[in-house]
């Protein structure tokens, strides 16, 4: 089925529940828009329907990150399914997550676990799921934040044109894939189920294998790919190639599962904007609840005990009289005020005699300047002598004549 531009709405031509979706056009317009300006910022989109938003982040025009409400990409699993980090590592690296915090791409990087770029690679598979998703929505209010940025599952700045024809090629697969593997329901209500069969060479690859250990007769597609840390287009790709391959089938009797609401968290970035039904599940018939025993007849109440005389009250302890308060006489304030007088003139005569120690000070040290001054002009007169003496004797040589 062919993916064309519309107001948003989901195809009509399809299942009850397909996974086809037509991107919204005004949306798209806007997206193109931001791009063609060089804008920086965050292009935030509030889907109508359920009240849930997304952020957009550009940096001069270039998309660079998503972050959906309710959904966090679960990177370390990711990594772990495809090989790149060791179960070992990612439970230690979990556990030291718990305790200091921080993200699991970042550490593994810190810890050369895999390059930068490689880690850039995964975060692009969420953007382009995300993107996917936020485009899928009907009716949607936009709201611009200029200068506003992220550093949260980063790509380099990517131009919009190729992605929005990623997201196109994506759909497309996604619509051809899915009929492939169920003919009702979607991959949020399908369950999987290990059929035993042993897994081909052609698909002796950890990401297969990782989808396989996560199917479990109950989880269905969309939490299989949460598991795995897949998107879901990742999961119905890998999920068709093994049933078609045998080892995996739809589990029989329907589908399952639980409708994911804007306040859920969300097991896929595809799931953003949607709104499932619960598919109603048998119920077991209830065993007949056995008859009640009959209840004992009462005891007999037992007799009120005599209620206690009460106790006097105790008197009241008489108030203390007030302590009486104490008025200076004429002559004590006198006393009080020579004493202050007193206390001044110690100090000012203390004053007096540091200032008179320091002046004796000083003028033994001016005296002994002067003194050393007389004996230098003294030397200095000699010197002047001497050299005037020298100077007379060497005009008095006559000039030796030449021979």
């Amino acid at each position: 089925m062919a993916i064309t531009f519309g107001r948003g709405k989901r195809a009509a031509d399809g299942p009850a529940e397909s996974t086809a979706v037509v991107p919204n056009a005004h949306l798209v317009r806007d997206i193109e828009s931001a791009a063609k300006k060089g804008f920086t910022g965050a292009l935030e989109v509030t889907d109508r329907a359920h009240g849930s938003t997304a952020q957009l982040y550009f940096f001069d025009g270039g998309l660079y990150s998503i972050s959906l409400e309710g959904y966090e990409p679960p990177v370390l699993a990711r990594l772990t399914a495809s090989g790149t980090v060791s179960i070992e590592r990612a439970n230690a690296l979990r556990a030291d997550i718990d305790r200091d915090g921080g993200r699991a791409g970042e550490q593994a990087v810190h810890r050369g676990w895999l390059a930068v770029e490689a880690l850039a690679t995964v975060h692009q598979e969420y953007l382009l799921a995300s993107l996917g998703a936020v485009l899928a929505c009907d009716k949607v209010k936009v709201t611009l934040h200029k200068d506003v940025i992220t550093d949260t599952f980063c790509t380099l700045p990517l131009p919009v044109e190729p992605l929005l024809e990623a997201v196109r090629v994506r759909a497309q697969r996604l619509s051809a894939t899915w009929p492939g593997l169920s003919s009702a329901g979607s991959p949020a209500t399908v369950q999987l189920r290990a059929t035993g069969a042993p897994m081909p060479a052609n698909l002796a690859l950890p990401e297969f294998a990782a989808m396989l250990s996560a199917v479990d007769g109950l989880r269905t597609v969309d939490a299989v790919a949460a598991e795995s840390g897949f998107t879901r287009a990742e999961a119905v790709h890998l999920a068709g190639l093994l049933a078609a391959a045998g080892v995996v089938a739809v589990e029989s009797g329907g589908v399952g599962g639980s409708g994911i609401g804007a306040g859920d968290g969300l097991q896929v970035p595809e799931a953003f904007g949607e709104s499932v039904a619960p598919v109603p599940v048998p119920v077991p018939v209830a065993e007949p609840e056995p008859e009640p025993e009959p209840e004992p007849e009462p005891e007999p109440e037992p007799e009120p005990e005599p209620e206690p005389e009460p106790e006097p009250e105790p008197e009241p302890e008489p108030e203390p009289e007030p302590e009486p308060v104490l008025v200076p006489t004429p002559q004590a304030r006198q006393a009080g005020d020579d004493h202050v007088s007193q206390l001044r003139r110690e100090i000012a005569e203390a004053e007096v005699a540091e200032l008179s120690e320091a002046l004796a000070e000083a003028v033994l040290v001016e005296r002994e300047a002067i003194a050393n001054a007389g004996a230098i002009r003294s030397r200095l007169r000699e010197a002047q002598a001497i050299v005037d003496g020298l100077s007379e004797a060497s005009a008095a040589v006559p000039d030796a004549e030449d021979p």
